[in-house]
């Protein structure tokens, strides 16, 4: 393939090949063990997301993109976390929801007191019940009552073998998910001295889009392949030798 004519397309059609293939296997797949549940959970999710990256990208929204890219890999370092000890991390996934629920209604109507009218008139009771199921479960999540893991996502990436990548990768995308002055350039233009908002479509076709999004896909998909026994090996390495060939092989455009 001719590198200088690659586009994101050639990316992600790596991907939906095949998300697609997995997703026919899934459709007649019966066990409903809790962490198999979770797993086709987190490829789903994350096919989801690919699907609504690719469509960011096409129209010219690059930059919207990279959020999305730091949230699959959040999914693919979960999912590395349950692969380690399926039932026991799938048990700290289901009993989250104690926390979450508990935690939701707290904040709510700690803000909001008139709001516990709205939950019904055995809001007391149920709260206590809550309670008692966050009481039980909560030692679990003392390190980050904020995620089913009870990991902070450095500690998560230390588990998991993702450090560096967490480091150096996740650390560059979260630019983009926040207000920070180095995105400055993706989104005002100076004229002279006028500034100048720039919210338009980029013409530029930003392949580490295609190749990060479609990287985390492919992972995730070879999880989920490895766990189910779906017989696609052979398309997934592929790919992904289709995938690291194009990414050796690319030079990026100077930059003006």
């Amino acid at each position: 393939m001719d590198m200088s004519k690659i586009g994101n397309e050639d990316l992600f059609k790596l991907g939906f090949d095949l998300g697609k293939a997995i997703t026919a296997k899934l459709l007649s797949y019966e066990d409903r063990d809790g962490d198999k549940i979770i797993q086709i959970f987190f490829f789903s999710k994350s096919f989801k997301t690919f699907q609504v990256i690719s469509i960011l990208s096409k129209n010219g929204y690059p930059e919207d993109c990279m959020p999305l890219i730091r949230t699959m890999f959040e999914i693919k370092m979960q999912y590395a976390y349950l692969l380690q000890n399926p039932k026991a991390q799938a048990k700290l996934f289901w009993d989250y929801s104690s926390v979450f629920a508990f935690q939701t209604i707290k904040k709510v109507t700690k803000h909001d007191p008139a709001a516990k009218a709205k939950f019904g008139e055995d809001i007391d009771g149920r709260i206590q019940e809550l309670q008692k199921r966050y009481d039980d479960v909560i030692g679990s999540y003392k390190s980050n009552k904020a995620s089913w893991t009870g990991l902070k996502l450095s500690c998560l990436a230390k588990k998991v073998g993702m450090e560096r990548e967490y480091d150096v990768v996740y650390f560059a995308l979260s630019n983009y998910a926040h207000t920070a002055q180095s995105m400055l350039d993706h989104y005002i233009t100076q004229d002279g001295s006028v500034t100048k908002p720039n919210w338009s479509p980029s013409k530029n076709d930003d392949l580490m889009v295609g190749f990060t999004a479609t990287g985390y896909l492919l992972k995730i998909c070879e999880f989920l392949n490895s766990t189910f026994g779906l017989g696609l090996e052979g398309l997934i390495s592929e790919n992904l030798m289709k995938l690291n060939k194009l990414e050796d092989s690319y030079e990026p455009p100077p930059s003006d």
